[in-house]
């Protein structure tokens, strides 16, 4: 209990300096004018990932997520997000340490059933920054976990996530959504739906 209470705080002192960063006067933020750049084509995104630092912020409201890749924990390969244009993606941060995530599996997997494979508008990406591959895939066999389970790179694992957290990005990657806390399905079901 006082580890959680450690880490919250030691999340919510972040958020208020990422705050106080965003809250310099205009003056300091001043940066010269950039000539647009012009969209790059799938093939030229780039992918950050295994070789690139992936960090919490990488996950906040309004970036874009199709251009990372993880290795999936169950088969062992590479899985690229941007493979799921078209379809919104859940993306569930995890530990084995955390009551709470593992007792959503049962909701993610009715998701899954539901969004994923029956109306195939969704994918469910759950992480976890759990730095023992083992010892979750024991814990994904035990519960039955029918969804995606990548490794998070340890960038991403020593970045600050306070879980249970989930991020909703839209068919383009664009995160539309931050969820934190316990959900139910009929709540994931209003989230996975919002901004339709």
């Amino acid at each position: 209990m006082k580890k959680i209470i450690f880490l919250t705080l030691v999340f919510m002192f972040f958020i208020a300096c990422n705050e106080a960063k965003k809250e310099a006067p205009a003056a300091e933020k001043a940066e010269p004018v950039k000539p647009a750049e012009t969209a790059k084509t799938e093939d030229e995104i780039e992918v950050k990932g295994l070789e690139n630092e992936i960090i919490g912020e990488d996950f906040e409201k309004g970036k874009n997520i199709h251009a990372f890749e993880m290795t999936s924990i169950k088969s062992g390969e590479k899985v690229k997000f941007g493979d799921f244009k078209g379809k919104r993606i859940l993306v569930d941060f995890w530990a084995s340490w955390c009551e709470p995530c593992i007792a959503m599996f049962p909701e993610l997997n009715k998701l899954k059933a539901e969004y994923e494979d029956g109306k195939q508008t969704l994918k469910i990406l759950s992480v976890s920054v759990d730095p023992m591959p083992g010892k979750i895939k024991k814990i994904i066999a035990d519960k039955n976990a029918q969804f995606d389970v990548l490794q998070a790179p340890e960038s991403l694992a020593e970045s600050g996530v306070i879980m249970p957290y989930m991020v909703l990005a839209d068919e383009n990657g664009k995160v539309i959504e931050t969820i934190s806390g316990k959900h139910t399905y009929e709540e994931f079901e209003k989230i996975v739906n919002s901004g339709k």
